[in-house]
């Protein structure tokens, strides 16, 4: 009896250590209070917050940071067209993407396949507690 108890208060004591932790991941920031198939203690994964952060950092790379190059010809400057008209655009949906220039659509959906990427990656972060 006296080990259970022992145990018990060992866990109670690590359990509320981690509840004090001031450190914030990422994952953390998109968080909301609610209900939903998507919760762990913290929250709700919060998808907008999320998006709207993997825009801001795919906005800040460029295609050839995010983007399939083996498809560009020389120089990819297609590519790049429609990459730099998505961030423009915050082109987050690939069906936004259209035009007479298959490069100008694959940059396109490029920027859409970047943000999805990261926005899953947060997900990811967030749904293994990872910190």
């Amino acid at each position: 009896m006296r080990t259970a108890i022992c145990t018990s208060a060992i866990a109670a004591t690590l359990f509320l250590a981690g509840c004090g932790s001031s450190s914030s991941t990422e994952a953390d920031r998109h968080i909301v209070e609610g209900s939903s198939t998507l919760f762990n203690s913290k929250g709700k994964f919060d998808e907008d917050s999320a998006r709207a952060d993997a825009v801001a950092d795919v906005s800040a790379s460029s295609f050839e940071n995010e983007g399939d190059t083996s498809n560009c010809t020389d120089d990819c400057s297609g590519h790049n067209a429609g990459f730099e008209w998505a961030k423009e655009n915050a082109a987050g949906d690939p069906s936004m993407c259209s035009g007479n220039s298959d490069s100008f659509v694959e940059g396109c959906a490029a920027f859409s396949q970047a943000v999805e990427n990261h926005v899953t990656e947060m997900r990811e972060e967030w749904e293994a507690g990872e910190e």
